[in-house]
């Protein structure tokens, strides 16, 4: 098993969401964009896992260089960021 060096590893090894789409990661920031308050965030991000990124999937962009690879989290892919001002990355050592 690969080491891992983040606050969001046991978040992720302990509930690995189902990869969402395109489709409703858009529907989820059009969404968020349009949330006054954190209660109307709550209501498009209702469910938990809308709040955990999965590093392990595959399906999730990598970029490979000679130490390792890293993985990002980003609106784009997970947008429970929207609104925090930051992103997430992890590397990974192969």
């Amino acid at each position: 098993m690969m080491k891992r060096a983040t606050l969001f590893t046991l978040l992720t090894a302990a509930a690995a969401p189902a990869l969402v789409g395109a489709t409703a990661v858009a529907d989820q920031l059009q969404g968020l964009k349009q949330a006054n308050t954190a209660v109307d965030r709550i209501a498009v991000l209702k469910d938990d896992s809308d709040f955990v990124f999965n590093f392990l999937d595959p399906k999730n962009k990598r970029t490979k260089g000679a130490g390792g690879e890293a993985i990002g989290a980003a609106l784009g892919n997970f947008p429970a960021l929207f609104g925090a001002g930051i992103a997430m990355s992890e590397f990974m050592r192969v």
